[in-house]
């Protein structure tokens, strides 16, 4: 999904075909062990506290964009090097995520009407609402990653 939207934000037409890409013999591999070792890392880093894990994600949240736009990459290679381009800019993806907390202000807060109501309809609109919410924000928000690694990340390569 990360590479259909980095197609759009590259002003590419992406194609479903995009979507599948993954799944050829080549890349499956190579992007399996990445999520693997990124799951397994972010795992022991969550074990000193969530606060070293979740700063860790931002780290590694580069990893797959890296790999397709280097297809020679390894999988702990190209964890390395998203640590290393994201060093000074964790804290802008941060800020460009939680930007994006505002569209669920209402879902949560009918969600948490629910609970302390103890009713079964309202919960069940916070899930509608939480899903419409996502359904038109999601592809934004994943948009807004991808213009995020075009502009800090690729830029850093022509800038060298």
């Amino acid at each position: 999904m990360e590479w259909f939207f980095l197609d759009i934000a590259d002003s590419e037409k992406p194609s479903w075909r995009t979507l599948l890409s993954v799944f050829t013999n080549q890349n499956y591999m190579r992007f399996f062990v990445a999520s693997l070792l990124s799951l397994i890392f972010l795992f022991l880093w969550s074990l000193l506290l969530l606060v070293p894990g979740i700063i860790k994600s931002f780290s590694y949240s580069q990893t797959f964009r890296l790999m397709r736009e280097n297809p020679e990459m390894g999988a702990l290679e190209a964890i390395t090097e998203s640590r290393k381009r994201m060093n000074g800019i964790k804290t802008e993806l941060f800020i460009l995520q939680l930007s994006f907390i505002v569209w669920l202000i209402v879902p949560i807060i009918v969600l948490i009407t629910g609970i302390v109501m103890d009713s079964q309809a309202i919960s069940a609109t916070a899930d509608i609402l939480f899903f419409i919410v996502w359904a038109f924000i999601g592809p934004y928000f994943q948009t807004a990653n991808a213009v995020f690694y075009i502009e800090q990340i690729r830029k850093a390569d022509w800038e060298e």
